[in-house]
């Protein structure tokens, strides 16, 4: 088995694009929620309230690549900079017509965080 430390690109690579992804969270938590024609408004909500696990998983690896790191503390870091983007564009949401704050969003994207430090964690072990 190939060890995943082969597939790291440049610590200023991940960091960027960990940036433009919180960029990219931030812009569209700023914007209303889509109205699509013809589909149940609920369905759609409940498809956007789905995409907040797969979002923070992705976000959090961009993050773990920035530390290249399997120590504990730089695995909490990267949880709690997750975890806590995740709470302040709960917080921004407060502010924006159409959008709520939930914290069923907040546990969910820690979930996401969490799942894929478990993940990694277990990819590592895998190929050791």
């Amino acid at each position: 088995m190939i060890p995943i430390q082969k597939f790291y690109p440049p610590r200023f690579v991940a960091m960027l694009l960990a940036g433009l992804s919180m960029a990219a969270i931030l812009y569209s938590s700023t914007q209303s929620s889509p109205k699509v024609a013809g589909v149940n408004q609920s369905f759609v909500d409940h498809v956007l309230d789905f995409a907040h696990f797969p979002v923070y998983s992705f976000l959090t690896l961009l993050l773990f690549l920035t530390f290249r790191s399997f120590e504990f503390r730089f695995q909490a870091i990267t949880f709690l900079m997750a975890a806590f983007f995740g709470i302040f564009n709960e917080f921004v949401q407060l502010n924006t017509p159409g959008r709520s704050f939930s914290v069923k969003d907040m546990i969910v994207n820690a979930l996401g965080s969490l799942f894929m430090l478990a993940f990694l964690n277990f990819c590592n072990k895998k190929s050791s």
